[in-house]
């Protein structure tokens, strides 16, 4: 059992180590009394914990959805500004040819 929750959820030697006494009931007294005051008392209360962690989960999400689009807006107007650079450097290039061989055929 230890073999496959530790590859599953890719748990560390000494997480499992506490996941194992958690399950063997052998965690310390201090550490079971703090997972008993953080435990929900009805399915009520229950409910309402998984629905807060659903809801930070969710915010988290489109926060992480909104920095990414703007990240991808930056991206995007900083290859545009590269493309106008070389466009222009491309017609600088351009005009200085042009004035040459005019100066040259004069």
């Amino acid at each position: 059992m230890c073999n496959v929750l530790h590859h599953c959820v890719h748990l560390t030697d000494t997480e499992m180590h506490f996941v194992v006494s958690l399950i063997a009931g052998s965690a310390p007294a201090a550490l079971s009394s703090d997972l008993e005051a953080v435990r929900p008392s009805s399915y009520g209360e229950e409910d309402l914990q998984l629905q807060l962690a659903l809801a930070m989960s969710k915010e988290e999400h489109d926060e992480e959805v909104k920095r990414r689009k703007g990240d991808d807006l930056k991206l995007q107007m900083a290859l545009e500004e590269s493309r106008r650079s070389k466009d222009l450097d491309v017609r600088l290039v351009h005009l200085w040819k042009l004035t040459v061989s005019v100066l040259l055929l004069q």
